[in-house]
């Protein structure tokens, strides 16, 4: 079970006319451990709402803390407030507990727990005991991989009733769908949506309860890297794209420029994929040897307002799977196949995006946005900038602290030293680098200190007052934008253009 990864899929319908879901659940990973607590309060709304949220999160807790069964049993009982018409404290609960290659799973008055195994139905052992008054069904599971586990509360198993279901759907039937929809590919998150989707359907779009299903898969990790932009420096296309391109899993390109750059970097051609695009989304294209090549901004644009409704909406999987423009995708990669993203972040300047108004933060705060939403999603995400500073030589980098001792204490050169070693504190070591360790702000702090490429070889070669002399200038800041500068290439005429010549004295990248 170390090698794989257990993931998680979630939706949820409230009932008719109710802006709350009287179902709630909760997730907590702590120290290899895995608990998840299922729970659906009496009745419907806030009163639901707050019984449901009490369970899940108490049972939870202390599930993580090793108490014994009964006393957090005991302990929800002895908490929950009293409904005063009904004159009960009830809410029914489902709780799993993933540890190395163990699962124990507890069940309290929902509907029964459904094992899927290479897309068969799994008929596991059960012991039943009482807590008190309360019919406890245990069961201990060994997860092998593929494995998907679904709980579900009874808005599932009600679903129809009293309008296209005399009886509900059972228990049987929601297993025959389960088997008929099931893929070795599919996501939890996809096969989540399709149950709820069918007992809302059952319910003619209006249901009589709140319908949740939550569904673990057991699998290997899938990593995903994504390039955004080149590097400022053209001298450094080939380190980084050799870096991205050695790193394992899936590679996808976005924009128009990093495309070409890619293209002449691997020698293989972009081919535009013809009625790829829409109104709204650009085309996308392909290059032998990369999974995916998209336009850049305004596709990654969509793909982070997708992904902070697919909390809100966990049903938008549905409408994901339908399409195939670059935004779904590229949705659908990062949101249903990835467990592990890694985004390399070029730092060259779009002049095409000026217009736009949209500059270099601009970008790099959607792509905090991005990887916000994915890391909510259970994915591990992290972004790294692909720029000159992390092939500099980490002696370079104390060899820096050590020139102020060369230079008398004057303002200027005391200002110059301030930046030079506050950037020098955020930015990463070339170790921390290639463990995928890195952190933005230090880049964009050594990016306005220090001029690309002309700096970093001359830490490495000239001597100390030789080294300041060309180093220190009354707008090295302005300078250092300047050089990060770029125009465009539209992507839709990528195959046009062979070759994208750059200057390499000013660092501008040509159309």
């Amino acid at each position: 079970m170390e090698s794989l990864f257990i993931e998680s899929g979630h939706a949820s319908v409230n009932k008719h006319d109710e802006s709350l879901c009287g179902d709630s659940y909760h997730i907590t990973k702590e120290n290899g451990k895995l608990t998840v607590v299922l729970s659906d309060g009496l009745g419907s709304g806030v009163k639901a709402n707050i019984l449901s949220t009490l369970t899940s999160t108490i049972l939870s807790t202390l599930m993580s803390r090793k108490l014994p069964v009964d006393e957090c049993i005991e302990t929800v009982a002895s908490t929950l407030p009293m409904c005063k018409e009904r004159k009960l404290a009830y809410s029914t609960f489902t709780m799993l507990q993933v540890e190395s290659t163990q699962a124990r799973l507890i069940q309290y008055d929902n509907p029964r727990a459904i094992l899927l195994r290479n897309g068969k139905n799994v008929d596991y052992s059960t012991t039943v005991r009482f807590i008190g008054e309360k019919e406890i069904h245990e069961s201990t599971l060994y997860p092998q991989e593929n494995d998907l586990l679904i709980l579900m509360t009874d808005g599932v198993t009600n679903a129809g009733i009293g309008k296209v279901m005399p009886e509900g759907w059972p228990r049987k039937d929601v297993i025959e769908c389960l088997e008929r929809w099931y893929t070795p590919d599919i996501s939890p998150q996809h096969l989540a949506a399709m149950l709820v989707n069918a007992a809302l359907s059952l319910c003619l779009e209006s249901p009589d309860d709140d319908i949740t299903a939550l569904v673990f898969k057991v699998r290997q990790r899938k990593a995903v890297n994504v390039i955004i932009g080149p590097p400022a420096d053209p001298k450094d296309d080939e380190r980084v794209l050799r870096l991205f391109f050695a790193k394992e899993g899936l590679h996808v390109v976005c924009g128009g420029t990093t495309a070409h750059t890619v293209s002449r970097y691997l020698k293989k051609p972009i081919v535009p994929i013809a009625d790829s695009g829409t109104d709204t989304v650009p085309a996308i294209a392909s290059i032998e040897g990369v999974d995916l090549v998209t336009e850049g901004v305004i596709t990654l644009q969509q793909v982070a307002e997708l992904a902070e409704k697919y909390a809100s909406n966990n049903r938008i999987s549905l409408s994901i799977s339908e399409k195939t423009d670059g935004v779904s995708r590229l949705a659908s990669l990062l949101f249903e196949q990835a467990t592990d993203i890694t985004i390399f972040q070029g730092q060259a300047m779009n002049q095409a995006h000026e217009e736009l108004d949209i500059g270099f933060d601009s970008k790099e705060m959607l792509i905090k946005r991005l990887t916000k939403s994915l890391t909510e999603m259970g994915k591990t995400s992290r972004s790294a900038v692909a720029e000159w500073m992390p092939f500099m030589h980490d002696k370079s980098l104390r060899f820096v602290r050590r020139l102020v001792l060369c230079f008398p204490p004057v303002p200027p050169v005391q200002a110059f030293f301030r930046r030079a070693s506050s950037a020098m504190r955020a930015a990463p070591s070339a170790a921390d680098v290639s463990k995928g360790k890195t952190r933005n702000s230090g880049y964009r702090a050594l990016s306005r200190v220090f001029t690309p490429p002309a700096t970093q070889a001359m830490f490495l070669s000239t001597p100390p007052e030789r080294a300041m002399r060309s180093a220190f200038r009354p707008s090295c800041s302005s300078t250092a934008e300047a050089s990060r500068q770029s125009s465009s290439t539209a992507f839709s005429h990528m195959a046009h253009a062979a070759t994208s010549p750059r200057s390499t004295a000013s660092g501008r990248r040509a159309a």
